[in-house]
């Protein structure tokens, strides 16, 4: 029996077919594995966004309560009739052994309870006239700057971010009037618990 060869064109046929499958197929692949990257991409960064998203409206929930605290430490001495006399004694006879003794007890449990790490009483010219710990230096140009602004406007204010020109931390501080007599008590920053 004898075989009858085909053309020469015949063999290089199927060959191209082949070829032409393969690549039909690695680009199908490549497109599908492409569209799979992009489709996993657009999930996980809309994924992200929600999860930056809730910690950032968390954040703000616990700035915003951080404040509220702050504030409402500040207001137990606002507008409060005991401790307003108490410093007004303290202020007309300064060397008073039991008004010094009954202001430490107040401010000392701010130190204590709400982990203040600085406390003064500073007169309406923003004198300090006792703090805690004793010894401290005059209150910074921003803290005396806030100390008219509290003076005006006759509540309890936040003082921003400052930095303290005695030691170059820094700081927040609540300023709060203590009476009619334009008393100011400004506190420091908040220590962190240990």
């Amino acid at each position: 029996m004898t075989r009858l060869r085909g053309s020469p064109g015949d063999e290089s046929k199927p060959a191209f077919v082949f070829a032409l499958i393969f690549f039909v197929l690695a680009a199908g692949i490549v497109a599908a594995g492409y569209s799979y990257y992009r489709n996993y991409e657009r999930q996980f960064l809309v994924e992200a966004a929600h999860q930056l998203s809730a910690i950032a409206e968390l954040k703000v929930g616990e700035l915003a309560q951080w404040r509220k605290e702050r504030m409402g430490d500040g207001g137990i001495l606002f507008k409060n009739a005991s401790f307003s006399a108490l410093v007004r004694r303290f202020l007309k006879k300064p060397e008073d052994p039991d008004a010094q003794r009954q202001l430490h007890a107040w401010l000392d449990k701010y130190g204590l309870h709400f982990q203040y790490d600085r406390i003064r009483l500073l007169d309406a010219q923003g004198v300090t006239r006792l703090s805690l710990p004793a010894g401290l230096p005059t209150v910074s140009t921003s803290v005396a700057k806030g100390i008219s602004n509290a003076l005006q406007s006759g509540q309890v204010t936040l003082q921003d971010f400052y930095r303290s020109e005695n030691d170059q931390k820094i700081s927040l501080a609540i300023l709060v009037p203590i009476d009619n007599n334009r008393i100011k008590n400004e506190r420091g920053e908040r220590c962190q618990p240990k």
